[in-house]
């Protein structure tokens, strides 16, 4: 009977630790927080206990007032960042946003985006709605410009995680993910990036003017443009390999894109 007496004893008080909370989820534009902060229920302190934006704590002697500001703007967020602030507060009381009007609303945020030494993109969001077709596409910045690389559906509930397995070219790779549901067509809302420098071998190339083909140190994605298109999207030939074939090309100046290089090609006649 006093162990039963015990286990009650216990788990009472860690109920009572549960903290209500205000979210809210938004792109940065400009606009601070603003927040009318009552007495707290006992009539010790206020009402409001913590604040954190993209889960790191706002300063706690900042708090400590019958109103108080969020300062975003000192926070080094950029215009369409997307934000998550949670604002938790005891019980009995509850703290009052006085400037909902201005925050440009979103549909889902981007809490965070980490890519690791394992080739996996991984990212949190909120406010995510049932995805009924893919939402979510990840893009590697490569060439030179945002180039997809897959797509991924949303999952429904509040609060979600996803991953993406990725590949890594030699040096520098940088990525982030698009998110388009629910937008004009076109246009997207875009994570934070994030980078990681690889252990990958840098790729060089040859070009065998006889057989007409370009050889790779080692199997590398690879397109080929006109002198006018470095870093445009008409593609005279593309592939995957440790060679490309160029007998179908006419001669004259190129573009080839490789591992992560871009260099410049004369292909002679035929």
């Amino acid at each position: 009977m006093r162990t039963l007496f015990l286990i009650f004893f216990l788990f009472i008080p860690l109920l009572s630790f549960a903290q209500a909370r205000i979210e809210l989820a938004f792109h940065y534009y400009g606009k601070n927080i603003y927040v009318q902060n009552p007495v707290a229920a006992s009539g010790a302190g206020f009402c409001t206990d913590s604040v954190t934006v993209n889960g790191k704590r706002y300063p706690q002697e900042k708090l400590n007032s019958s109103a108080f500001e969020i300062q975003l703007d000192t926070m080094g967020f950029q215009p369409q960042d997307s934000l998550a602030v949670y604002i938790y507060h005891k019980p009995g009381c509850k703290p009052k946003i006085l400037n909902t009007d201005p925050l440009p609303l979103s549909r889902v945020i981007f809490i965070s985006v980490k890519i690791s030494d394992d080739g996996v993109l991984r990212w949190s969001t909120v406010n995510d709605p049932a995805g009924i077709r893919p939402d979510f596409y990840v893009q590697q910045f490569r060439w030179g410009t945002w180039r997809k690389l897959g797509e991924v559906n949303q999952k429904s509930g509040r609060e979600n995680s996803y991953e993406f397995p990725v590949k890594f070219h030699s040096g520098q790779n940088k990525f982030r993910v698009a998110y388009s549901r629910g937008r004009p067509y076109g246009q997207f809302i875009y994570s934070p990036a994030d980078s990681i420098t690889s252990t990958v071998a840098p790729v060089t190339m040859t070009y065998d003017s006889l057989a007409k083909k370009i050889r790779f140190s080692t199997v590398t994605d690879y397109e080929l443009t006109s002198p006018e298109e470095k870093h445009g999207t008409v593609i005279l030939l593309r592939g995957s390999g440790d060679y490309a074939d160029l007998r179908e090309i006419k001669k004259g100046g190129y573009f080839i894109r490789f591992d992560n290089e871009i260099r410049k090609i004369k292909i002679g006649k035929r």
